[in-house]
């Protein structure tokens, strides 16, 4: 039970990550010159960032089976952040999205990040 709410914890917190992490990167495609087509990419990368770190973090609860553990908590917080972002922009939730290359690549990050938390030594 103890491993479920450090769990959840992490995927909550990273979630807020992403956020706070997406703020900051609105902030800079408006204040500079950079072009707003990038911006989408921009928050792949980002959320693919969170990925990894959560990952990392969520190997290291456990201590083993990185590779699952980061692909779970990857899964769970680009779930999260979707339908988030469903229900806020576009007021319905649509399943088959979700599949799309952009959002498999933070959960192969997250995995990666499972593997290095995995492999960290205590």
């Amino acid at each position: 039970m103890k491993i479920i709410i450090r769990f959840i914890c992490t995927a909550a917190a990273a979630v807020a990550a992403f956020f706070l992490l997406s703020l900051v990167c609105c902030l800079i495609i408006s204040c500079t010159s950079l072009p707003e087509k990038y911006g989408y990419w921009i928050l792949i990368i980002s959320l693919g960032i969170v990925c990894f770190a959560a990952g990392i973090f969520a190997a290291c609860i456990t201590e083993k089976t990185g590779v699952l553990t980061g692909t779970a908590i990857a899964v769970s917080i680009v779930i999260a952040v979707y339908i988030i972002v469903s229900i806020v922009f576009c007021r319905d939730i649509d399943v088959s999205g979700i599949l799309q290359i952009p959002y498999i690549i933070p959960m192969l990050s997250g995995s990666a990040g499972g593997i290095v938390g995995a492999n960290i030594k205590k």
